[in-house]
């Protein structure tokens, strides 16, 4: 969606640029994450995570309608920043930087190559990316909230990544990378990006390096 059609559909759902906007989804999802990091690119940097979602919300019986909100359309204007995206040929000239860390959110299994259920032409990895699937950084009870900071510091850490070097985050189309890109902006890391047409797009090309050696 460009920066215009995004403006349009901010304003009539009655958010301005001074709105604080709550994302939320059934659980923790990356679609929640999504429309914060979407926020964020399109210059809106007053947005929220509601960590449990809906499912916490309601199990934990606080107030709710099924009356449809009918906003006042607003003044919203997107101004996307460059500075939280990755495009292929940036990354295509940088993955291989000692300052530049690809952070790869996927399972394991399509890490390493043994699973395409995307169907993508081509399997496996970019060379030298870290592999920390999203479903780390969520605890395993029935809510799936995010884990603490030490525990998401730890995860990271054993991964052998750190908050002073570049960080680039990337999936399979774009929706659970924004969740790996939450986490480490909660954690205060400032050179994130997304890279966000992912192995979607990466996999697809014949011009893209793919590994499926271990890290």
């Amino acid at each position: 969606m460009g920066a215009e059609k995004f403006t349009d559909l901010m304003s009539a759902l009655g958010v301005s640029d001074d709105t604080t906007v709550v994302c939320y989804d059934d659980w923790v999802t990356a679609y929640a994450t999504r429309l914060w990091w979407v926020l964020n690119y399109y210059g809106h940097t007053n947005a929220k995570v509601l960590n449990g979602g809906w499912h916490r919300w309601v199990i934990e019986s606080r107030s709710i309608t099924f009356h449809e909100t009918e906003p006042e359309p607003a003044r919203f204007i997107a101004t996307p920043n460059e500075a939280v995206i990755c495009r292929i040929d940036d990354l295509l000239r940088r993955y291989k930087d000692d300052d530049v860390q690809v952070i790869n959110v996927l399972p394991e299994g399509m890490f390493l190559g043994t699973e395409n259920p995307f169907e993508n032409k081509r399997v496996g990895h970019i060379p030298g990316s870290v592999n920390v699937p999203y479903a780390r950084f969520l605890t395993e009870d029935d809510l799936g909230m995010f884990k603490s900071a030490p525990e998401l510091r730890k995860i990271l850490q054993e991964a052998g990544l750190t908050p002073e070097k570049e960080a680039v985050v990337h999936c399979q189309g774009g929706i659970a990378t924004t969740l790996g890109f939450f986490v480490l902006s909660l954690l205060g890391w400032d050179r994130v990006r997304a890279y966000d047409a992912a192995m979607a797009e990466w996999a697809n090309r014949d011009d893209t390096p793919l590994t499926l050696e271990p890290v």
